[in-house]
């Protein structure tokens, strides 16, 4: 579904919807989703809503700490910080 939504064939709330429900897996996913969901945002130039993305793509817990995609996020609001 990451790469549907970059492409656009689905929508943000599609991307969403297709969410494991397993909860170790629902933290990854919504991870690397929000980080997607940032990257349009981003090509749209909303900076405000990338920032947001970015920050809830760092805010599901342990699990997403497995994502690389969590340490992309959180360097990117890091370097927007200075």
């Amino acid at each position: 579904p990451l790469g549907q939504f970059l492409v656009g064939e689905i929508n943000e709330d599609s991307l969403l919807q297709q969410v494991s429900a397993v909860p170790i897996l629902t933290e990854r996913h919504l991870c690397q989703a929000h980080f997607a969901i940032a990257i349009e945002k981003l090509e749209r130039v909303d900076m405000e809503g990338y920032e947001n993305s970015l920050k809830n793509s760092i805010s599901y817990g342990p699990a997403s700490y497995l994502e690389q995609m969590y340490y992309l996020a959180k360097g990117e609001l890091e370097k927007n910080v200075s």
